[in-house]
């Protein structure tokens, strides 16, 4: 699952995807999509090396509220 949001004060777009491993694990990681006047000019580029383990469970969501926090 993937949420791509705002814009940050460079242009970029914000994504944020989420992994389940089937074993109850969940893991998160961000990229940024460059963009030029609205059109996208890149490819996504991985804050991070690996994906983040934050919880346990099943079906993870995600949204990015108004103050840029991701929730």
């Amino acid at each position: 699952m993937a949420i791509v949001d705002r814009l940050n004060n460079e242009g970029n777009l914000l994504l944020v995807e989420l992994h389940e491993d089937g074993k109850q694990n969940l893991y998160y990681r961000f990229g940024l999509i460059s963009t030029d006047d609205g059109k996208l000019k890149g490819g996504i580029v991985w804050q991070g090396e690996n994906f983040i383990h934050y919880d346990n469970g099943y079906h993870p969501s995600v949204a990015i509220n108004e103050d840029n926090m991701v929730i």
